[in-house]
């Protein structure tokens, strides 16, 4: 679904807003990484291919001017996310601050004029 450098790219984003108390930078990454793909596994069977598609095209995407309500979408993804990923090590909070970070970043690259890494 994404590229090395895409998920690279998240799990950076990811980490300028969540801390890991008792990690150094590393393992924060390695493990935000593994949150991220976990994500993406599930997603990847619930989105349809066009939404991907939205990450890479600018001219695709969601429009809010077309009504589109871009946070009630983050919210749905979070919620739903949140109930299908555990990450044993984390607490629920700091798990939905990471999918909440997460949907923000995809979210936002899957609307129109944008695109992930921009």
């Amino acid at each position: 679904m994404l590229s090395n450098v895409q998920i690279n790219f998240l799990a950076e984003k990811i980490n300028e807003k969540v801390n890991l108390p008792l990690l150094g930078e590393e393992a924060e990454l390695a493990l935000i990484k593994k949150a991220i793909y976990k994500v993406l596994d599930i997603l990847e069977d619930e989105i349809p291919d066009e939404f991907v598609d939205f990450l890479e095209d600018t001219a695709l995407g969601f429009d809010p001017e077309q009504g589109v309500n871009i946070e009630l979408v983050k919210t749905k993804i979070v919620t739903f996310v949140n109930e299908k990923v555990d990450l044993p090590i984390l607490g629920e909070e700091t798990e939905k601050k990471i999918f909440s970070r997460l949907a923000d970043v995809l979210i936002d690259a899957m609307t129109k004029g944008n695109k992930l890494g921009n």
